[in-house]
């Protein structure tokens, strides 16, 4: 976790913007599937393809059920970040 989201509580009903790295590209037709999200694409040094996710996911539960379509591609999960914390009165 970055320092802004460690000096804040968060609970697993509390909407956050997560970062979810994955190793591997993904085709055009799986990224439109993740339109609620921001996808960079990015290659290392080493000629290996990243996928990063980026976005307000809306609690713990949905933070899973991301993951678990993650999973279920192959991907490799690299990272998973609380980029901020959403503040939930709006």
């Amino acid at each position: 976790m970055n320092e802004m989201a460690q000096d804040q509580s968060i609970s697993v009903d509390q909407p956050g913007i997560y970062r979810i790295k994955v190793q591997g590209r993904l085709s055009q037709r799986l990224i439109d599937q993740f339109d609620e999200m921001t996808i960079i694409v990015e290659t290392s040094q080493a000629d290996i393809p990243f996928t990063t996710f980026t976005g307000e996911v809306a609690d713990q539960s949905a933070l899973h059920g991301f993951i678990a379509r993650i999973r279920n591609l192959g991907l490799p999960l690299v990272l998973v970040e609380l980029v901020s914390p959403t503040d939930q009165e709006g």
